[in-house]
Protein backbone atom coordinates (compact mmCIF):
# COMPACT_ATOMS: atom_id res chain seq x y z
CA UNK A 1 0.00 0.00 0.00
CA UNK A 2 1.26 3.48 -0.91
CA UNK A 3 0.17 5.18 2.33
CA UNK A 4 1.51 8.52 3.50
CA UNK A 5 3.02 8.73 6.98
CA UNK A 6 -0.19 10.34 8.29
CA UNK A 7 -2.30 7.57 6.74
CA UNK A 8 0.09 4.93 8.11
CA UNK A 9 -0.39 6.28 11.60
CA UNK A 10 -4.16 6.49 11.33
CA UNK A 11 -4.79 3.18 9.55
CA UNK A 12 -1.98 0.95 10.84
CA UNK A 13 -0.22 2.22 13.97
CA UNK A 14 -3.10 3.73 15.98
CA UNK A 15 -5.28 0.58 15.69
CA UNK A 16 -2.38 -1.53 17.00
CA UNK A 17 -1.93 0.80 19.97
CA UNK A 18 -5.65 0.57 20.63
CA UNK A 19 -5.51 -3.24 20.34
CA UNK A 20 -2.99 -3.52 23.20
CA UNK A 21 -5.12 -1.26 25.39
CA UNK A 22 -3.73 2.25 25.02
CA UNK A 23 -5.94 5.11 26.22
CA UNK A 24 -5.05 7.87 23.76
CA UNK A 25 -5.00 10.42 26.58
CA UNK A 26 -1.57 8.91 27.28
CA UNK A 27 -0.45 8.90 23.64
CA UNK A 28 1.03 12.26 22.62
CA UNK A 29 1.78 12.93 18.94
CA UNK A 30 4.15 15.45 17.33
CA UNK A 31 5.85 16.31 20.64
CA UNK A 32 8.66 18.89 20.46
CA UNK A 33 11.70 17.17 21.97
CA UNK A 34 13.52 20.50 22.45
CA UNK A 35 10.85 22.79 23.89
CA UNK A 36 8.92 20.23 25.97
CA UNK A 37 9.67 19.99 29.69
CA UNK A 38 9.73 16.21 30.11
CA UNK A 39 10.71 16.41 33.77
CA UNK A 40 7.77 18.67 34.59
CA UNK A 41 5.56 16.63 32.22
CA UNK A 42 4.70 19.65 30.08
CA UNK A 43 4.58 18.81 26.40
CA UNK A 44 4.82 21.21 23.48
CA UNK A 45 3.16 19.96 20.31
CA UNK A 46 3.55 20.89 16.67
CA UNK A 47 1.64 24.14 16.14
CA UNK A 48 2.00 24.42 12.40
CA UNK A 49 5.15 26.51 12.56
CA UNK A 50 8.73 25.26 12.83
CA UNK A 51 11.77 27.10 14.16
CA UNK A 52 14.34 25.85 11.70
CA UNK A 53 17.49 24.35 13.14
CA UNK A 54 15.91 24.15 16.60
CA UNK A 55 12.62 22.25 16.68
CA UNK A 56 12.50 18.46 16.56
CA UNK A 57 9.25 16.55 16.73
CA UNK A 58 8.70 13.06 18.11
CA UNK A 59 5.98 11.13 16.28
CA UNK A 60 4.62 9.50 19.44
CA UNK A 61 5.45 9.81 23.13
CA UNK A 62 3.83 7.04 25.22
CA UNK A 63 3.13 8.18 28.79
CA UNK A 64 2.76 6.43 32.12
CA UNK A 65 -0.33 7.09 34.25
CA UNK A 66 1.56 9.92 35.99
CA UNK A 67 2.18 11.45 32.52
CA UNK A 68 5.93 10.77 32.61
CA UNK A 69 7.45 9.45 29.34
CA UNK A 70 7.70 5.66 29.01
CA UNK A 71 8.69 5.24 25.36
CA UNK A 72 8.73 6.92 21.97
CA UNK A 73 7.64 5.69 18.55
CA UNK A 74 9.31 6.87 15.35
CA UNK A 75 6.91 6.21 12.48
CA UNK A 76 7.66 5.94 8.77
CA UNK A 77 5.28 5.63 5.87
CA UNK A 78 4.05 2.14 5.07
CA UNK A 79 6.33 1.63 2.07
CA UNK A 80 9.53 2.82 3.81
CA UNK A 81 12.04 0.86 5.86
CA UNK A 82 11.28 1.30 9.56
CA UNK A 83 15.04 1.54 10.19
CA UNK A 84 15.14 4.86 8.35
CA UNK A 85 14.19 6.61 11.58
CA UNK A 86 16.84 4.87 13.70
CA UNK A 87 19.19 7.83 14.22
CA UNK A 88 16.55 10.50 14.74
CA UNK A 89 14.73 8.29 17.28
CA UNK A 90 17.94 7.87 19.26
CA UNK A 91 18.39 11.64 19.18
CA UNK A 92 14.89 12.21 20.56
CA UNK A 93 15.46 9.64 23.29
CA UNK A 94 18.69 11.36 24.26
CA UNK A 95 16.82 14.69 24.50
CA UNK A 96 14.39 13.10 26.96
CA UNK A 97 17.14 11.33 28.91
CA UNK A 98 19.09 14.61 29.21
CA UNK A 99 16.13 16.17 31.00
CA UNK A 100 14.85 13.28 33.10
CA UNK A 101 18.03 11.29 33.66
CA UNK A 102 16.10 8.17 32.63
CA UNK A 103 16.55 5.92 29.59
CA UNK A 104 13.37 5.08 27.71
CA UNK A 105 12.44 2.44 25.16
CA UNK A 106 12.38 3.27 21.45
CA UNK A 107 10.03 1.75 18.87
CA UNK A 108 10.61 2.06 15.12
CA UNK A 109 7.76 1.11 12.79
CA UNK A 110 6.24 1.51 9.36
CA UNK A 111 2.98 -0.07 10.48
CA UNK A 112 4.03 -3.45 9.11
CA UNK A 113 7.27 -4.09 10.96
CA UNK A 114 8.20 -3.14 14.51
CA UNK A 115 11.70 -2.74 15.93
CA UNK A 116 12.71 -2.14 19.55
CA UNK A 117 15.74 -0.50 21.19
CA UNK A 118 15.45 -1.16 24.92
CA UNK A 119 17.02 0.71 27.84
CA UNK A 120 20.15 -1.44 27.60
CA UNK A 121 20.54 -0.50 23.94
CA UNK A 122 19.73 -4.06 22.83
CA UNK A 123 18.02 -3.92 19.43
CA UNK A 124 15.66 -6.49 17.98
CA UNK A 125 12.63 -7.15 15.81
CA UNK A 126 9.35 -7.41 17.70
CA UNK A 127 5.82 -8.32 16.61
CA UNK A 128 4.08 -5.14 17.75
CA UNK A 129 3.77 -2.37 20.37
CA UNK A 130 3.64 -2.99 24.12
CA UNK A 131 0.81 -1.99 26.43
CA UNK A 132 1.09 0.81 28.98
CA UNK A 133 1.19 -1.81 31.75
CA UNK A 134 4.05 -3.66 30.01
CA UNK A 135 6.13 -0.51 29.60
CA UNK A 136 5.48 0.52 33.20
CA UNK A 137 6.48 -2.91 34.52
CA UNK A 138 9.64 -2.99 32.43
CA UNK A 139 10.52 0.51 33.55
CA UNK A 140 10.25 -0.47 37.24
CA UNK A 141 12.25 -3.67 36.66
CA UNK A 142 15.00 -1.71 34.91
CA UNK A 143 15.17 0.92 37.65
CA UNK A 144 15.54 -1.74 40.36
CA UNK A 145 17.68 -4.27 38.51
CA UNK A 146 20.56 -5.94 40.31
CA UNK A 147 23.44 -7.98 38.94
CA UNK A 148 22.55 -11.66 38.59
CA UNK A 149 26.03 -12.56 39.81
CA UNK A 150 25.17 -10.95 43.17
CA UNK A 151 22.24 -13.32 43.76
CA UNK A 152 22.75 -16.55 45.73
CA UNK A 153 21.98 -19.44 43.35
CA UNK A 154 21.71 -22.26 45.87
CA UNK A 155 18.27 -22.98 47.24
CA UNK A 156 15.89 -24.35 44.65
CA UNK A 157 18.80 -26.06 42.89
CA UNK A 158 21.25 -27.91 45.10
CA UNK A 159 23.04 -30.45 42.90
CA UNK A 160 26.51 -29.27 41.92
CA UNK A 161 25.91 -29.53 38.16
CA UNK A 162 22.54 -27.77 38.38
CA UNK A 163 24.09 -24.88 40.28
CA UNK A 164 26.80 -24.60 37.61
CA UNK A 165 24.19 -24.65 34.84
CA UNK A 166 22.09 -21.90 36.46
CA UNK A 167 25.26 -19.83 36.91
CA UNK A 168 26.20 -20.24 33.24
CA UNK A 169 22.69 -19.32 32.14
CA UNK A 170 22.76 -16.25 34.39
CA UNK A 171 26.05 -15.14 32.80
CA UNK A 172 24.61 -15.80 29.35
CA UNK A 173 21.54 -13.62 29.90
CA UNK A 174 23.40 -10.93 31.82
CA UNK A 175 25.65 -10.47 28.79
CA UNK A 176 22.61 -9.45 26.73
CA UNK A 177 21.51 -12.72 25.11
CA UNK A 178 17.76 -13.23 24.87
CA UNK A 179 17.49 -17.01 24.23
CA UNK A 180 19.15 -20.19 25.51
CA UNK A 181 18.87 -23.96 25.00
CA UNK A 182 19.21 -26.24 28.03
CA UNK A 183 20.03 -29.85 27.14
CA UNK A 184 19.92 -32.14 30.16
CA UNK A 185 19.39 -35.89 30.28
CA UNK A 186 15.94 -37.03 31.41
CA UNK A 187 15.77 -37.15 35.19
CA UNK A 188 18.57 -34.66 35.89
CA UNK A 189 16.31 -31.80 36.90
CA UNK A 190 15.54 -29.52 33.94
CA UNK A 191 12.40 -28.13 35.58
CA UNK A 192 14.26 -27.46 38.83
CA UNK A 193 16.92 -25.59 36.84
CA UNK A 194 14.16 -23.53 35.20
CA UNK A 195 12.67 -22.73 38.62
CA UNK A 196 16.12 -21.85 39.95
CA UNK A 197 16.63 -19.46 37.05
CA UNK A 198 13.21 -17.87 37.63
CA UNK A 199 14.18 -17.40 41.28
CA UNK A 200 17.38 -15.45 40.63
CA UNK A 201 15.78 -13.53 37.74
CA UNK A 202 13.01 -12.33 40.04
CA UNK A 203 15.33 -11.55 42.95
CA UNK A 204 17.48 -9.46 40.60
CA UNK A 205 14.40 -7.74 39.07
CA UNK A 206 15.21 -9.09 35.63
CA UNK A 207 11.69 -10.47 35.17
CA UNK A 208 8.26 -10.44 36.77
CA UNK A 209 5.75 -12.16 34.46
CA UNK A 210 6.73 -15.75 33.63
CA UNK A 211 5.14 -18.33 31.29
CA UNK A 212 5.89 -22.07 31.38
CA UNK A 213 4.74 -23.86 28.19
CA UNK A 214 4.32 -27.65 28.06
CA UNK A 215 2.94 -29.90 25.34
CA UNK A 216 0.65 -31.85 27.66
CA UNK A 217 -1.85 -30.86 30.36
CA UNK A 218 -0.18 -33.05 32.98
CA UNK A 219 3.19 -31.37 32.43
CA UNK A 220 1.65 -27.90 32.69
CA UNK A 221 -0.10 -28.96 35.92
CA UNK A 222 3.14 -30.45 37.20
CA UNK A 223 5.04 -27.22 36.54
CA UNK A 224 2.38 -25.27 38.43
CA UNK A 225 1.90 -27.62 41.38
CA UNK A 226 5.45 -28.99 41.81
CA UNK A 227 7.19 -25.88 40.52
CA UNK A 228 5.45 -22.55 41.02
CA UNK A 229 3.35 -23.49 44.05
CA UNK A 230 6.24 -25.30 45.75
CA UNK A 231 8.98 -22.72 45.21
CA UNK A 232 7.00 -19.48 44.85
CA UNK A 233 4.10 -20.09 47.20
CA UNK A 234 3.54 -16.39 47.86
CA UNK A 235 3.19 -15.49 44.19
CA UNK A 236 -0.11 -15.56 42.24
CA UNK A 237 0.02 -18.33 39.64
CA UNK A 238 -2.50 -19.73 37.18
CA UNK A 239 -2.94 -22.63 34.78
CA UNK A 240 -4.04 -20.93 31.59
CA UNK A 241 -6.99 -22.45 29.75
CA UNK A 242 -9.44 -21.16 27.20
CA UNK A 243 -11.95 -20.10 29.84
CA UNK A 244 -9.38 -18.77 32.28
CA UNK A 245 -7.76 -15.71 30.71
CA UNK A 246 -6.34 -13.09 33.08
CA UNK A 247 -3.48 -10.61 33.19
CA UNK A 248 -3.50 -10.20 36.99
CA UNK A 249 -1.10 -13.04 37.81
CA UNK A 250 2.69 -13.20 37.54
CA UNK A 251 3.32 -16.94 37.05
CA UNK A 252 1.53 -18.71 34.18
CA UNK A 253 1.45 -22.34 32.99
CA UNK A 254 -0.13 -23.42 29.74
CA UNK A 255 -0.08 -26.06 27.07
CA UNK A 256 1.08 -25.18 23.59
CA UNK A 257 -2.27 -26.41 22.27
CA UNK A 258 -4.22 -23.91 24.42
CA UNK A 259 -2.05 -20.98 23.37
CA UNK A 260 -2.35 -21.91 19.70
CA UNK A 261 -6.11 -22.53 19.79
CA UNK A 262 -8.46 -20.16 17.94
CA UNK A 263 -11.68 -18.53 19.04
CA UNK A 264 -14.80 -18.11 16.90
CA UNK A 265 -13.20 -15.05 15.27
CA UNK A 266 -10.14 -17.13 14.30
CA UNK A 267 -7.99 -15.22 16.78
CA UNK A 268 -5.21 -17.19 18.49
CA UNK A 269 -5.49 -17.48 22.29
CA UNK A 270 -1.95 -16.15 22.86
CA UNK A 271 -2.89 -12.91 21.09
CA UNK A 272 -5.02 -11.97 24.10
CA UNK A 273 -1.70 -11.09 25.74
CA UNK A 274 0.26 -8.15 24.38
CA UNK A 275 3.69 -8.88 22.80
CA UNK A 276 5.45 -7.45 25.86
CA UNK A 277 3.38 -9.11 28.58
CA UNK A 278 5.82 -11.91 29.50
CA UNK A 279 9.37 -11.20 30.66
CA UNK A 280 10.50 -14.84 30.62
CA UNK A 281 9.14 -17.91 28.79
CA UNK A 282 10.19 -21.55 29.31
CA UNK A 283 9.49 -24.04 26.52
CA UNK A 284 9.40 -27.51 28.08
CA UNK A 285 10.33 -30.50 25.86
CA UNK A 286 11.44 -27.96 23.25
CA UNK A 287 12.29 -30.56 20.59
CA UNK A 288 8.71 -31.88 20.63
CA UNK A 289 7.10 -28.48 20.88
CA UNK A 290 8.89 -27.27 17.78
CA UNK A 291 6.87 -29.75 15.79
CA UNK A 292 3.77 -27.82 16.87
CA UNK A 293 5.17 -24.45 15.65
CA UNK A 294 6.14 -22.56 18.82
CA UNK A 295 8.28 -20.39 16.55
CA UNK A 296 5.06 -18.37 16.18
CA UNK A 297 5.09 -17.78 19.95
CA UNK A 298 8.81 -17.05 19.95
CA UNK A 299 8.30 -14.38 17.30
CA UNK A 300 5.18 -12.94 18.95
CA UNK A 301 6.42 -12.48 22.53
CA UNK A 302 9.36 -10.22 23.34
CA UNK A 303 10.88 -11.96 26.34
CA UNK A 304 13.85 -13.90 27.60
CA UNK A 305 13.35 -17.51 26.48
CA UNK A 306 14.82 -20.92 27.24
CA UNK A 307 14.13 -24.31 25.70
CA UNK A 308 14.36 -27.43 27.87
CA UNK A 309 15.13 -30.77 26.21
CA UNK A 310 17.00 -34.03 26.60
CA UNK A 311 17.05 -34.73 22.84
CA UNK A 312 17.48 -31.63 20.67
CA UNK A 313 16.87 -31.94 16.94
CA UNK A 314 19.25 -30.64 14.28
CA UNK A 315 16.97 -31.45 11.36
CA UNK A 316 16.75 -28.59 8.88
CA UNK A 317 13.01 -28.07 9.30
CA UNK A 318 12.93 -28.79 13.04
CA UNK A 319 16.20 -27.34 14.31
CA UNK A 320 15.99 -26.89 18.07
CA UNK A 321 19.43 -25.27 18.15
CA UNK A 322 18.53 -22.58 15.66
CA UNK A 323 15.19 -21.97 17.35
CA UNK A 324 16.97 -20.92 20.55
CA UNK A 325 19.85 -19.03 18.99
CA UNK A 326 22.54 -21.72 19.22
CA UNK A 327 25.09 -22.25 16.46
CA UNK A 328 27.01 -25.34 15.39
CA UNK A 329 24.61 -27.82 17.04
CA UNK A 330 25.89 -26.84 20.48
CA UNK A 331 23.39 -25.99 23.25
CA UNK A 332 23.92 -23.11 25.66
CA UNK A 333 24.37 -25.56 28.54
CA UNK A 334 24.48 -29.36 28.53
CA UNK A 335 24.41 -32.26 30.99
CA UNK A 336 24.68 -35.62 29.28
CA UNK A 337 23.39 -38.98 30.43
CA UNK A 338 26.95 -40.33 30.82
CA UNK A 339 27.95 -37.33 32.94
CA UNK A 340 24.88 -37.78 35.13
CA UNK A 341 25.64 -41.48 35.65
CA UNK A 342 29.25 -40.64 36.53
CA UNK A 343 27.97 -38.09 39.06
CA UNK A 344 25.55 -40.74 40.49
CA UNK A 345 22.62 -38.46 39.67
CA UNK A 346 21.34 -41.20 37.35
CA UNK A 347 21.93 -44.94 37.28
CA UNK A 348 22.37 -47.15 34.23
CA UNK A 349 19.18 -48.74 32.98
CA UNK A 350 18.93 -52.47 32.32
CA UNK A 351 17.18 -53.36 29.05
CA UNK A 352 15.39 -56.66 28.49
CA UNK A 353 14.22 -57.23 24.91
CA UNK A 354 11.22 -59.48 24.32
CA UNK A 355 11.04 -60.55 20.69
CA UNK A 356 8.37 -62.43 18.77
CA UNK A 357 7.80 -63.28 15.15
CA UNK A 358 4.93 -60.82 14.90
CA UNK A 359 6.93 -57.99 16.42
CA UNK A 360 9.97 -58.80 14.30
CA UNK A 361 7.96 -58.79 11.10
CA UNK A 362 6.47 -55.46 12.07
CA UNK A 363 4.65 -53.21 9.64
CA UNK A 364 5.19 -51.05 6.61
CA UNK A 365 5.06 -47.33 7.39
CA UNK A 366 2.83 -46.71 4.38
CA UNK A 367 0.16 -48.65 6.27
CA UNK A 368 0.38 -46.36 9.30
CA UNK A 369 -2.42 -43.90 9.99
CA UNK A 370 -1.74 -40.15 9.77
CA UNK A 371 -1.76 -39.93 13.57
CA UNK A 372 0.82 -42.70 13.97
CA UNK A 373 3.03 -41.15 11.31
CA UNK A 374 2.90 -37.90 13.28
CA UNK A 375 3.99 -39.81 16.39
CA UNK A 376 7.07 -41.00 14.49
CA UNK A 377 7.78 -37.46 13.29
CA UNK A 378 7.74 -36.30 16.92
CA UNK A 379 10.58 -38.80 17.44
CA UNK A 380 12.48 -36.89 14.73
CA UNK A 381 11.92 -39.51 12.03
CA UNK A 382 10.35 -39.28 8.61
CA UNK A 383 8.05 -42.34 8.35
CA UNK A 384 7.89 -41.99 4.59
CA UNK A 385 11.64 -42.09 4.04
CA UNK A 386 13.70 -43.25 6.98
CA UNK A 387 11.98 -46.45 8.14
CA UNK A 388 10.49 -49.40 6.39
CA UNK A 389 8.91 -52.23 8.33
CA UNK A 390 8.16 -55.50 6.61
CA UNK A 391 4.90 -56.89 7.86
CA UNK A 392 1.07 -56.68 7.98
CA UNK A 393 -1.18 -53.89 9.20
CA UNK A 394 -0.56 -52.03 12.45
CA UNK A 395 -3.39 -53.50 14.54
CA UNK A 396 -2.38 -57.06 13.70
CA UNK A 397 1.01 -56.39 15.30
CA UNK A 398 -0.15 -54.71 18.48
CA UNK A 399 -3.53 -56.34 18.97
CA UNK A 400 -2.23 -59.88 18.64
CA UNK A 401 -3.40 -61.60 21.86
CA UNK A 402 -0.61 -64.17 21.97
CA UNK A 403 2.02 -61.45 21.65
CA UNK A 404 0.44 -59.37 24.40
CA UNK A 405 0.04 -62.39 26.66
CA UNK A 406 3.74 -63.12 26.21
CA UNK A 407 4.66 -59.50 27.02
CA UNK A 408 2.52 -59.50 30.18
CA UNK A 409 3.87 -62.88 31.34
CA UNK A 410 7.48 -61.86 30.72
CA UNK A 411 6.94 -58.52 32.45
CA UNK A 412 5.54 -60.19 35.56
CA UNK A 413 8.45 -62.63 35.57
CA UNK A 414 11.21 -60.03 35.10
CA UNK A 415 9.97 -56.76 36.66
CA UNK A 416 11.32 -55.10 39.78
CA UNK A 417 9.04 -55.85 42.72
CA UNK A 418 8.29 -54.19 46.05
CA UNK A 419 8.44 -55.83 49.47
CA UNK A 420 4.79 -56.86 49.06
CA UNK A 421 5.88 -58.86 45.99
CA UNK A 422 3.85 -56.56 43.74
CA UNK A 423 5.41 -54.98 40.67
CA UNK A 424 7.05 -51.67 41.47
CA UNK A 425 5.56 -48.63 39.78
CA UNK A 426 5.57 -49.36 36.04
CA UNK A 427 4.57 -47.61 32.83
CA UNK A 428 3.58 -49.40 29.64
CA UNK A 429 3.99 -47.16 26.59
CA UNK A 430 1.28 -48.55 24.35
CA UNK A 431 0.85 -48.17 20.61
CA UNK A 432 -2.72 -46.85 20.72
CA UNK A 433 -5.63 -46.35 23.10
CA UNK A 434 -7.21 -49.52 21.77
CA UNK A 435 -3.94 -51.34 22.42
CA UNK A 436 -3.88 -50.07 26.04
CA UNK A 437 -7.41 -51.34 26.63
CA UNK A 438 -6.49 -54.69 25.10
CA UNK A 439 -3.47 -55.03 27.39
CA UNK A 440 -5.72 -54.27 30.38
CA UNK A 441 -8.02 -57.15 29.35
CA UNK A 442 -4.99 -59.45 29.01
CA UNK A 443 -3.79 -58.50 32.52
CA UNK A 444 -7.27 -59.03 33.96
CA UNK A 445 -7.54 -62.45 32.36
CA UNK A 446 -4.11 -63.80 33.29
CA UNK A 447 -3.59 -62.01 36.63
CA UNK A 448 -7.12 -61.17 37.90
CA UNK A 449 -5.81 -60.36 41.39
CA UNK A 450 -3.89 -57.42 39.84
CA UNK A 451 -7.12 -55.77 38.60
CA UNK A 452 -7.06 -52.55 40.65
CA UNK A 453 -3.30 -52.26 40.28
CA UNK A 454 -3.40 -52.10 36.46
CA UNK A 455 -5.12 -49.03 35.01
CA UNK A 456 -5.38 -47.39 31.61
CA UNK A 457 -4.40 -43.70 31.72
CA UNK A 458 -5.20 -42.02 28.41
CA UNK A 459 -6.48 -38.51 27.74
CA UNK A 460 -9.77 -39.66 26.19
CA UNK A 461 -10.97 -41.13 29.50
CA UNK A 462 -13.10 -38.93 31.76
CA UNK A 463 -11.20 -37.65 34.82
CA UNK A 464 -7.98 -39.33 33.64
CA UNK A 465 -5.98 -36.80 35.67
CA UNK A 466 -7.46 -38.28 38.87
CA UNK A 467 -6.01 -41.68 37.97
CA UNK A 468 -2.69 -40.05 37.12
CA UNK A 469 -2.55 -38.42 40.58
CA UNK A 470 -3.25 -41.77 42.24
CA UNK A 471 -0.50 -43.39 40.17
CA UNK A 472 1.85 -40.54 41.05
CA UNK A 473 1.08 -40.27 44.77
CA UNK A 474 -0.51 -43.50 46.03
CA UNK A 475 0.49 -47.15 46.26
CA UNK A 476 -2.32 -48.10 43.87
CA UNK A 477 -2.35 -48.45 40.88
CA UNK A 478 1.08 -49.97 40.31
CA UNK A 479 0.94 -50.31 36.51
CA UNK A 480 -0.14 -47.55 34.13
CA UNK A 481 -1.06 -48.41 30.54
CA UNK A 482 -0.65 -45.15 28.68
CA UNK A 483 -0.49 -43.48 25.29
CA UNK A 484 1.21 -40.06 25.25
CA UNK A 485 0.08 -38.93 28.71
CA UNK A 486 3.04 -40.36 30.65
CA UNK A 487 5.78 -39.71 28.09
CA UNK A 488 8.97 -37.76 28.78
CA UNK A 489 8.77 -35.11 31.48
CA UNK A 490 6.37 -36.67 33.98
CA UNK A 491 8.02 -36.71 37.40
CA UNK A 492 7.34 -39.99 39.24
CA UNK A 493 10.58 -41.03 40.99
CA UNK A 494 9.08 -44.33 42.20
CA UNK A 495 8.82 -45.75 38.68
CA UNK A 496 11.19 -48.71 38.30
CA UNK A 497 9.90 -50.46 35.17
CA UNK A 498 9.30 -49.00 31.71
CA UNK A 499 7.78 -51.21 29.04
CA UNK A 500 7.91 -50.00 25.43
CA UNK A 501 5.18 -51.87 23.57
CA UNK A 502 5.41 -49.69 20.45
CA UNK A 503 8.13 -48.58 18.02
CA UNK A 504 10.59 -46.32 19.85
CA UNK A 505 13.43 -44.73 17.87
CA UNK A 506 14.69 -42.17 20.37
Amino acid sequence: MNLSEKETREREINPLLEKVGWNFAYVKEEVNSVKSDFKAKKYEHFSGEVEKGVDKFIDYVLLDEDNSPLAIIEAKRFSEDEQKGHIQARTYAKDIEHQTGEKIQIFLTNGRKWYLIDQDGIERDISGPFSQEDLHRRRILYQNRRKLSDINIKGIVDRTKSVIIVKKLAEHFESGHRKALVCMATGTGKTRVAMGLIDIFRKANFVKNVLFIADRVLLANQADEMGFKEYFSGEPSIKVHEGGFTTTKTLYCSTLQTLMSRDKNKKRFFERFSPGFFDFIIFDEAHRSYYEKPDILIKYFDSLKIGLTATPSDKEKRNTFGLFGCDYKKPTVEYSYDEAVADTVLVHYIADIIDTKVLSLGIRTRELSKNLKNQLRKQELDPDKEIEFTGPEFNRVFMDDKTNELIVMEFMARCYRSNENLPCKSIFFCASRKHAQNLKRVFDRIFPQMGSNVQVITSDLSKYKDEFRRFQQDSEPRIALSVGVLDTGVDIPEVCNLVFVKPIFS
